[in-house]
């Protein structure tokens, strides 16, 4: 993208006039027309920078709901798996009761 190039001033009355040239074009632009321009990027750039910080803002935000969520999902699995874990221990102690018992029964026999 080529910059603009001042090329000339030119003053007339109370009007001071620019002109500008990009690539093969010119463009001429009084001090009111500059300031207008002007006003208006850095407008741009407010507006810019007012929605990068609300965007910034809003991924801090879901960053620390993705965080409180993988802990307590994790949380939650190590329940899971203690729960696991006793269930399987009572299943083994069953199981083994069942042998034993069986293990008389034959004895018996």
């Amino acid at each position: 993208m080529n910059t603009p190039l001042v090329v000339s001033l030119l003053r007339r009355g109370n009007f001071v006039y620019t002109l500008f040239q990009s690539s093969s074009s010119f463009l001429i632009m009084n001090n009111e027309h500059i300031e207008r321009t002007m006003n208006f990027i850095v407008q741009q750039q407010a507006r810019t920078t007012e929605i990068l910080t609300r965007a910034t803002e809003a991924v801090a935000q879901t960053a620390e709901a993705i965080t409180q969520l993988a802990n307590s999902t994790h949380a939650g699995f190590a329940d899971t798996h203690a729960g696991f874990a006793d269930v399987n221990a009572k299943i083994n102690a069953l199981v083994e009761a069942q042998i034993q018992r069986r293990e008389r029964r034959s004895h018996r026999s």
